[in-house]
């Protein structure tokens, strides 16, 4: 089972968005029943109310996933801190802790820094993350997803951590169908 918290988007669009990735795969509701989504837009993992609610929708759903889809939403203070960055840690260890689940976060980069030495934009990996080091630290795989280029339907994935993996996984390319909704 898969429990999404969607801290970004309105609740509408998220299942509009949903229903047109099932339409386009031909996906009917029945075969969805392990996918669950929330849409706690007051959500804050760093305060007890918050993490209290997250905890029983967990232990509601028995996920085996949590996917936080983003992170600074729910997080109250300065997602940069970290007083603040210890405070969500500490939260999620609870929960894997107690439902033993894995836990997938999508966080976004920080503002690109320009080098007018060469000309570019610096790629710092996963110290890009924005926030505290103490989310890089904790993770145990972070995985980076970029567009080839602004414009671009392909995406480059390439892994920035795997602390738990007996290989460095290689660098992937993959194309984007927007009309079918499906990676190539």
């Amino acid at each position: 089972r898969v429990l999404i918290l969607n801290t970004e988007l309105p609740k509408a669009e998220y299942q509009n968005r949903t229903r047109l990735f099932m339409q386009k795969r031909n996906i009917n509701g029945a075969s969805m029943y392990n996918l669950l989504i929330d849409h706690s837009m007051e959500l804050k993992v760093d305060m007890p109310q918050g993490i209290a609610e997250l905890m029983v929708a967990c232990r509601e759903v028995q996920p085996d996933v949590l996917i936080i889809d983003c992170l600074y939403p729910i997080v109250s203070k300065d997602v940069v801190t970290p007083a603040s960055a210890s405070l969500v840690k500490d939260s999620f260890n609870l929960i894997r802790a107690a439902i033993n689940c894995g836990i997938v976060i999508d966080h976004h980069a920080r503002q690109p820094l320009w080098d007018s030495n060469t000309g570019g934009v610096v790629r710092l990996g996963a110290s890009e993350m924005l926030g505290s080091s103490i989310y890089r630290d904790w993770a145990d795989t972070i995985l980076e997803v970029r567009k080839r280029s602004e414009y671009s339907d392909k995406l480059v994935i390439s892994h920035q951590k795997y602390r738990l993996m007996d290989f460095i996984p290689p660098r992937m390319e993959v194309f984007f169908d927007r009309n079918r909704l499906k990676f190539w």
